[in-house]
């Protein structure tokens, strides 16, 4: 189950060169055994690679969904399960990037190595705390979140995310 990006209380859409990604009910062939981390369905996102005579072009694809909520001060925490669907990518693993934003600007992000192992998932938390933190976003602009498979040289694997989750502490 996606919350954010299956039921959207803003809008959803692919971002990146390609499009990116898209939500997936799994079955057995594509990996994690059939099943998603939580609910029937995950999000998935797709690197894209592209040579063209001796230039190799890396580039990011993903999913972003722009919320209703709007930036306050206070305290933030996003949640996010990042999964290597295995049986899809076989034994190429793409970078992820998991990022909050309010329009453009960044308010907190990070980009790791790879997803974890093959057909098993991990927890991702980023806090951002307003009030302690630089701060290029307004108050009251509407906040966004973005779900990358991240510049990795690689062409085609996938980065699968589930259950995620933004809460707020005043």
């Amino acid at each position: 189950w996606i919350p954010f990006f299956s039921d959207p209380p803003g809008s959803d859409e692919e971002i990146g060169y390609t499009g990116g990604g898209g939500i997936i009910n799994p079955d057995s062939a594509y990996g994690f055994d059939g099943a998603a981390f939580s609910g029937d369905n995950f999000a998935y996102c797709y690197s894209y690679t592209y040579n063209y005579g001796s230039y190799t072009y890396n580039y990011d694809n993903g999913i972003r969904q722009v919320l209703t909520d709007v930036l306050a001060d206070g305290v933030y925490t996003l949640s996010v399960q990042v999964g290597n669907p295995a049986a899809k990518n076989g034994v190429e693993v793409p970078n992820y990037r998991v990022s909050l934003y309010t329009e453009n600007e960044v308010l907190l992000a990070t980009t790791t190595g790879a997803v974890p192992a093959g057909d098993s998932w991990t927890q991702i938390d980023l806090v951002y705390d307003y009030g302690a933190a630089p701060q290029p976003g307004e108050l009251g602009v509407p906040l966004e979140i973005r779900l990358y498979a991240a510049d990795s040289g690689l062409s085609g694997p996938e980065v699968a995310y589930d259950d995620v989750s933004l809460t707020f502490a005043p």
